[in-house]
This record gives C-alpha cells, structure tokens and sequence, in this order.
C-alpha cells in the first residue's frame, strides 16, 4: 500500500546553543511559578524558623563619649601628663586603647564576666558532639606540639576574647566624639557593658594620671633630697676654702696687680739711676789727670780747689776721694734699693698668683654650690606643685550619654533576613526551574517537536481525565464536545488532507515506547470515525501485550491470530462495541514470532480484505524501540503515525524510532503530541486553545 510520508519541514527558526533565549527563559519560569512559589515558601518560612526558633536575640546597646582637647587651669601648674592635642593620630591611639584586651580584662573583673555563660563556654552545657570535637581538637593540636603549657588559666583570656568580639569601638567622623557599642543576649547587660566600658576608660584616664604623679613625686622627692644633700656639702666646702685662705676678692688681686706694675716701674727706674752711680764711680776711679778728675766729678768745689792752688794736692786729693767714695757709696746704696724691689716684686707676684688661684677655686666652688641652689630651688618647686595636684588629676574623656537600654534585638534583623530569604527563594527556585528546564529532553509544543524531528505533528492530544482504561469509551461518548473531541478531529482532518488524491483507510498508531497513549489514540480516533457513520475496524496489533480487550466494554469472542489461523471466521471472531460504535479484533500471542506473524502473506492478505470491507481500519501498533513489528505493519498501511507523550518521550528515544524508520526506507505521515497538560502547556506558551471550542459546541 501507498504511505504518505510527511514532508520536510523547514521548521521555524530555533535559537542556536550559544545564544540566549530569554523568552524561552521567562516562559520557563512563568511554566515554573509552583516550583519557584514552593522554594520560596520554604526559604521564608526558613527564615522565620531561623528569626522565632533558632537565632538567639542580640541586643546593641551604645554609649557616646568625647575626647576633652581643653583642660581646666585651676592653678597654673604645669601638669605630669600632658592633654590631648586632638589630632587623628591621637584619637586613633585612644580608640585602640579602648579596643585593648587591658581595659577589657578591666571590664570582665568589674563585672565578673567569668561567671557569665554567655561568655564563658565552660559554664555552657556541652554536648557529646562539643565534647568529642573538643577532645579530638586537643588531641590533634598535642600531636602537633601545639597545645597550651599545663597550668595555665585560660579562661580569663578566652573571657576577654569574647568581649572584644561583642565591643565596637568607633569614632564619630569629623569629630571628637566617640561611641562603644556592645551586643549581648540581655539589653540590660549590654546597657551595664557599654557603661562599664566607658567608665573605665575614664576612670583610668585619671589613674594614669594619678600615678604618673605619684611616681613623679616619690623620684622628685627623693632627688630634692639628694640635691639637698649635694648643695649643703657645695656650700661647706666653700665655707672650708674661706677658712683655710685669707679672704680675698677680685678687686684686691686688682690692686695688687697695680701695686705690683708700680714696684715694677719703681725697679726700671731704681736700675737706671744705678747704672748711672756705678758709671760715675767708674769714671771717678778711672781719671788720672786733674782735668779728668774735675771732669769726672763736676763738682764746683772740686774745680774751686783746683784753680786756687792753695795747698791744692791735699785739699783737692781729699775732696775727690770724698766725692769718689760718696759716688761708690751711693752705687752701692741704689744697687741694694734695686735688690730690695725686686726681692719686693717678687713676693708680691707670688702672693698674686698664690690668691688668684685661691680666687679661682673659690669662685669654682660657689659656682658648684650656686648651680646646687638653683636645681635644688627648681625640684623643690617642682615637688610642691605636683604635690598640689594629686588631689585634682583631670580624665581626657568625658561622658557625653550612656548607653539606653535596648527595647528592640538588633539581631537577627527580621526584615534583611526576611528580604534575603526571599531574594534566595526567588532565585533558588529560578534557578531550580533554569537547571530543570536545561536538563529537560522532552517535549513540550508542537513547534519544538516539529523543529527537532523534522516531520510535521498532525495533532496535539490533551491528557484525558479517565483513571481506568475501560471508561475511556464511555467518556469520549458522554463528553461528545472539546477538548478532546475538538483535537481527534484536528487529527483526522490532517490525516485526510495528507494525501488528498487517494485519502489514507489503513492507520497505523504507534510509539517509541509503552505509556505514550498510542492505544489511546487508536481508540479515540475509531470512536471519532465511527461517529461520522464511517463503518470502522480496530485491530490490535501489539499482540505481545494484548491491553485492547482492557478498553471494551464486551468480551470479544475471538483474536486476529485465530483468524488468521483459519480457526475462526472473522464475523465470529470480530467485537462489537456499542461504545465505539466500531468493530475491533484483539489479539493474542500466536505460537510464532510476532514479527513472522505480520510479516506473513496471510496478515497483509487479511488487511488487504479489510480496506475493502472497512471504511476505515485502525492497527495499533506494538512500539518501536520495543519490538520490530510495528515497522513490518507499517508496510500495509496507508498512513502512518508516530504518538509522542508530552514531557516524557526523549529527543534521544525520538532520534532512536525515526532512525529505525528511515533505516528500512519507510516515510512517516505524522507525529501526534500526546497526553498534554493543557494548562501547563499554556504557561509554556504552547498551543491550548482547546477550551475555546467550547464556544462554538460541539462539532463533527
């Protein structure tokens, strides 16, 4: 029998792997709004059990104070510690100082932290999985030779540790204000923390302070003491050098050395005139002659007693030894003044210079002494106004509020969980749907299917709401309108108009697996021709499992294998169904391959009857990828159609069946899109318009 293939499709336009469909994408999750609503009812309401059931409200409580740059000047003392100037690098250092595991441990003695479980784990309750994981932590870091020395508290630190995760310290931009804020299971202790924290810090300001100047006055006091001790032993030994030397003074060693300049000149003069005498002496002692002698002497008298005459040997001899003796008398006489002086000179200088060293020792020591005065005089100052302010040591932090008790936990934030868990739900569940969808080998529209085996669908059946396959008749007779009745005659209208010159009478149905609906197809289609008052013979061909008598509603009397065995008549074996308003012929399993079976002269010699006696005849075929009969019956068949479940059927199972069709050169007439979830196929954007027929009421 002629077979009318299907043509070649050249199928509308499919997006390549590479490009993204997105309204491919927004159809996908338009078709997956259950899954996505179910993901994100689940991420909410895991974001409500997380918020009600098993967070741990954390409350914030925070406390603002300020860095004081300008210090009150009671008394005008300089103080031990000196103010801060204000500048970043400072404030940066005092925010660290208020992070500092010192001021913290401050905080966990103050308030005794330690006997807190919220932060000390050991007063938790522990659980045989905390304690196995702690064991076996200990044990591994042993092995490692990195556990902690034996005997060492380490409770106070991990104490401290978990405080300073629960603090944050931070600094208002722009500003000398600060804010310490504190997280803890209880708003009022995180109240009483914040302060504590604060408190302290302020409190240990003024300490600092305190015992800076507490130091400053114990060293201070004890170095006035020992200045004390160094100025009396500088002004005793100046008093002791007074003792031992004659009091003398710069202006005495002056005077001296003025005194000492006058003897000097007094020698000069005093060596000249004895020169002058010895010369003199000299020049008497040495004149011979009378002239020589009066000339030597230049004594009137002398020159008197030489031009008288008279008795003038012994009265000039005599006074010219008188004047030769006085000449030699006064030499001698100015050579021992001139000794004298000098002895004089002598004394004078060494006395000066004796004094002048006294003078510098002593001006040495009361400089020593007055250099011991001004140091002790200094301390000593200094001491008595650190003294003053012990009792008025200034903090270079105030308090601007404390912290207020938190009525409301700032963690778990309801509303950022509750938005978070949405956003993840929504993109969970997209993201679910996108990964399904790309794993996704079916078939979903016509025009996918169309697309990918390259054959035209001649039908698109909806899935029918019949649970048992005996009331399948009974529905398509009580419910004669769509959709179900609207898609058949879709089908059969595409059936006859594929070959319009010799319109098919042979239908074979089949599948590439069981479950696809071919039998359910085969009936419905017999039921739509019979209704038309076309006379119609339903064969079942898939002979290996024999379902058919399972659709109707009488006993067949007998099978197509006992007709074609001869030991039946056709007319005896052959059903009527009231339902149907058809014939059909069952099959059973003959004693020979089911594939020898239709491939015999007599199976096509037997439809080769029917098409005469028949309007139409209907074979359903056993599937495809299951056994080869279908494909053997094929070869009497006017038309032939390949039934593709919605969703189910594989590209790769599809690929598979018209392989083996096209390997034995046999054309396919159709696909029929079968079993199709109208309203889901909708939301895909498919064909499901059936439900508009409904308007129009029912149709032949």
């Amino acid at each position: 029998m002629t077979q009318n293939a299907s043509p070649l499709l050249s199928g509308p336009s499919v997006p390549s792997e590479d490009t993204i469909d997105v309204l491919a994408m927004l159809s996908s999750l338009r078709a997956g709004w259950r899954i996505i609503a179910l993901t994100l009812a689940v991420a909410v309401l895991g974001g409500l059990i997380y918020i009600y059931a098993l967070a741990t409200p954390v409350y914030r409580a925070t406390a603002v104070g300020m860095l004081e740059t300008r210090q009150e000047n009671v008394v005008d003392f300089e103080s031990v510690i000196s103010g801060l100037s204000g500048d970043s690098s400072e404030i940066n250092t005092e925010l660290e100082v208020l992070r500092s595991r010192g001021l913290m441990g401050r905080v966990v003695d103050e308030l005794d932290l330690t006997a807190d479980p919220e932060f000390n784990a050991e007063l938790r309750p522990v659980s045989m999985i905390d304690t196995f994981k702690g064991a076996t932590i200990g044990a591994l870091k042993r092995l490692l030779g990195r556990a902690p020395p034996e005997g060492i508290d380490r409770t106070r630190d991990n104490v401290i540790t978990a405080v300073l995760q629960n603090a944050q310290v931070g600094s208002v931009p722009s500003s000398y204000v600060f804010q310490v804020t504190f997280e803890s299971e209880d708003p009022l202790k995180a109240a009483r923390i914040a302060d504590t924290i604060i408190e302290l810090y302020v409190q240990s300001q003024i300490e600092v302070k305190f015992e800076a100047t507490e130091q400053a006055t114990s060293w201070l006091t004890t170095r006035v003491s020992e200045l004390k001790s160094e100025l009396e032993a500088a002004e005793a030994k100046v008093k002791a050098f007074n003792a031992r030397t004659q009091l003398i003074s710069a202006e005495t060693l002056a005077a001296r050395e003025v005194q000492l300049k006058e003897i000097r000149d007094r020698i000069d003069a005093a060596r000249d005139l004895a020169a002058v005498l010895r010369a003199k002496a000299d020049r008497l002692a040495a004149a011979q002659s009378l002239a020589q002698k009066i000339a030597a002497a230049d004594d009137p008298r002398l020159a008197a007693l030489a031009v008288d005459g008279t008795d003038a040997g012994s009265a000039f001899a005599r006074r010219y030894d008188q004047l030769l003796a006085r000449a030699r008398t006064d030499a001698e006489r100015q050579s021992a003044q001139v000794a004298a002086l000098e002895t004089r000179a002598d004394e004078l200088q060494a006395e000066t210079a004796r004094d002048g060293n006294d003078l510098i020792a002593l001006e040495q020591l009361e400089r020593e002494a007055e250099a011991n005065r001004l140091l002790y005089e200094y301390f000593l100052s200094r001491l008595k106004e650190t003294t003053a302010q012990k009792g008025f040591q200034q903090a270079d932090s105030r308090i601007l509020s404390h912290a207020v008790v938190p009525e409301v936990a700032s963690e778990p934030r309801k509303g950022l969980v509750l938005a978070l868990m949405t956003v993840l739900g929504l993109m969970g569940g997209a993201a679910i749907v996108l990964v399904r969808e790309a794993l996704f080998t079916g078939f979903r529209t016509a025009a996918a299917l169309e697309a990918h085996a390259g054959a035209t669908v001649l039908g698109q059946i909806p899935l029918l709401p019949v649970n048992a396959r005996g009331d399948l008749p009974g529905y398509l007779t009580a419910r004669p309108a769509p959709p179900m009745a609207e898609s058949v005659n879709n089908l059969r209208t595409s059936i006859l108009l594929s070959n319009l010159d010799n319109p098919p009478k042979v239908i074979l149905y089949t599948s590439a697996l069981m479950g696809e609906g071919k039998t359910t197809n085969s009936v419905a289609m017999t039921h739509n021709l019979a209704r038309l008052g076309k006379k119609v013979l339903l064969i079942e061909g898939d002979i290996r499992r024999c379902v058919l008598s399972q659709y109707l509603a009488t006993q067949a009397p007998g099978t197509l294998v006992k007709v074609l065995a001869r030991e039946m008549d056709f007319d005896a074996a052959v059903a009527r169904d009231p339902q149907l308003g058809a014939d059909v012929l069952v099959g059973e399993q003959p004693d020979i391959n089911p594939a020898d079976f239709f491939a015999s002269e007599a199976f096509a010699g037997f439809v080769a009857a029917m098409r005469e006696r028949y309007d139409f005849v209907i074979i359903d075929a056993p599937p495809v990828l299951m056994a080869p009969d279908a494909r053997i019956i094929a070869r009497v068949a006017d038309a032939v159609l390949l039934v593709v479940r919605w969703e189910k059927t594989t590209r790769h199972q599809l690929d598979e069946a018209l392989a083996l069709f096209r390997a034995v050169n046999l054309p396919l007439t159709g696909l029929v899109l079968s079993q199709i979830d109208m309203s889901a196929q909708r939301r895909y954007g498919g064909y499901g318009t059936y439900g508009a027929y409904e308007a129009y009421g029912p149709t032949s």
